[in-house]
């Protein structure tokens, strides 16, 4: 229905979330596999990583107010450095 009205295909599904819980489960990711979706995101907080569950995508949510984009920049920036894994740097190796 939405993509007859939008005239343009959706392939990414975002899973309703009721408060602190999570919403989605086996069930639904397998019919919206089957139903051709390419990933869904869940209010699971975190970052995604490689190798993660397309249709299990943690979350980053913006709860600060940001005066403009350079603040709003800086503060997801620094939890990213502040959450992302060790990297190997191989440059010159």
């Amino acid at each position: 229905m939405l993509e007859r009205a939008l005239d343009m295909p959706i392939d990414h599904f975002s899973y309703p979330n009721p408060g602190d819980y999570p919403n989605f489960n086996k069930t639904l990711k397998e019919l919206l596999q089957e139903t051709g979706y390419l990933s869904a995101a869940t209010s699971v907080p975190g970052h995604i990583r490689t190798g993660d569950d397309p249709w299990s995508l943690k979350r980053k949510g913006i709860y600060r107010t940001y005066s403009n984009l350079a603040n709003f920049n800086f503060w997801v920036g620094r939890e990213t450095r502040h959450d992302a894994p060790a990297r190997l740097d191989h440059a010159g190796a």
